[in-house]
C-alpha cells in the first residue's frame, strides 16, 4: 500500500468518524431537544382544545363542545376536567331515558372521583327528577344542601319538597293500582 493510498484511507476514516460523532452528538443532544419541543407543542394543542371546548359549552354549542372534548380525551385520556365536561354535555343533550341513565352514570363516575363538583351533582339531580328517581335526586340534593349558600338553600329545599311530594304520589298511585287489581281479583273480574 502506497503512502497516498494510506493517507486517502486515513482521510476517509476521519470523515466517517466525524459523521458518526455528528450522529452521536445529535442523538445525545438533538433528540431530547426534539422530544421537549414536541411535548411543549402537544401541551399547547391540548390547552387550545380545552379552551375552545369550554367556550363552545358556555355559548351552548354542545355539538362542537362534545367534538372538541372527545378530541381532547383522545389526546389525553386521563384529563379529568375533560371527562367531567363530556359527562355534563351528555347530561344536557340527553333526551331519552336510556341516554339520561347513561349520562347520569357518567356524571356519577365523575362525582365518585371528586364529590364536591356542584355543577355535575346538580345535573344528576335534574336527570334523576326527569327519570322519576326521586330517592337518588334527594340523596344528591342533601349533599348540595350541606355546602349551599343562603341564596341557594331555598331552591334546594324546594326541590327536596317536590321530590318528596312526587315520590308519595307515585307510591300512592302504585298502592291504588294494587288495591284496584286486588278488588278486581276479589270480584272475579280479573282473568289472569
Amino acid at each position: 500500500m502506497s503512502r497516498q493510498e494510506f493517507e486517502l484511507r486515513a482521510r476517509v476514516n476521519r470523515v466517517r468518524l466525524r459523521i458518526f460523532l455528528g450522529i452521536g452528538l445529535f442523538i445525545l443532544i438533538g433528540a431530547p431537544l426534539l422530544t421537549v419541543f414536541l411535548q411543549i407543542r402537544q401541551r399547547a394543542y391540548r390547552e387550545i382544545l380545552d379552551k375552545e371546548a369550554t367556550v363552545a359549552e358556555e355559548r351552548g354549542d354542545l355539538v362542537e363542545a362534545e367534538r372538541l372534548t372527545v378530541r381532547l380525551l383522545e389526546v389525553r385520556p386521563g384529563n379529568f376536567d375533560a371527562a367531567a365536561r363530556y359527562a355534563r354535555i351528555q347530561g344536557r343533550k340527553a333526551d331519552t331515558s336510556d341516554v339520561m341513565n347513561k349520562a347520569r352514570e357518567l356524571l356519577k363516575n365523575v362525582l365518585d372521583q371528586v364529590p364536591g363538583r356542584r355543577v355535575e351533582r346538580r345535573l344528576v339531580v335534574d336527570l334523576a327528577m326527569k327519570l322519576e328517581d326521586y330517592s337518588d335526586a334527594i340523596f344528591h340534593l342533601m349533599y348540595l344542601v350541606e355546602s349551599a349558600s343562603d341564596d341557594q338553600l331555598a331552591e334546594l329545599e324546594d326541590l327536596i319538597g317536590q321530590c318528596h311530594a312526587k315520590s308519595k304520589k307515585i307510591d300512592s298511585a302504585a298502592a291504588g293500582v294494587q288495591d284496584h287489581a286486588a278488588a278486581r281479583v276479589r270480584r272475579g273480574a280479573f282473568d289472569g
